[in-house]
């Protein structure tokens, strides 16, 4: 079972980043584009502000394109669940929204930073 504490990740190098997104980025058999996805900090409080919150998950979707990843981030508990009131656990609508999903992050490409 998975660690879900406060404390969960771990600083790597710049070097080891580095490597790690030029090996994305030549994968030639990748179907998508994204390289990276930036979310405002006014989300991320919003979800870490939830009772009981320990860490974000951070799910992946693809666009209806095919060409782009789409991130989803939802909060997270000790033991590793989903944070989430019961109406967005329970609803079946596409247009229902709620502050328990939070997607829309601006992507790279076509907005990128510069190189790390």
């Amino acid at each position: 079972m998975g660690k879900f504490d406060k404390n969960t990740g771990a600083p790597i190098s710049k070097a080891n980043a580095d490597k790690k997104a030029k090996k994305w980025k030549d994968n030639k058999n990748k179907k998508v584009e994204t390289n990276a996805c930036f979310i405002g900090r006014d989300w991320l409080e919003e979800l870490l502000s939830k009772p009981g919150c320990t860490g974000i998950w951070v799910n992946f979707g693809e666009s209806e394109d095919g060409k782009s990843v789409e991130p989803f981030f939802i909060a997270g508990d000790v033991d590793g669940n989903y944070i989430m009131s019961t109406e967005t656990k329970t609803s079946t609508s596409e247009v229902a929204i709620s502050n328990d999903i939070i997607n829309d992050s601006t992507e790279c490409p076509p907005d990128c930073p510069q190189p790390l």
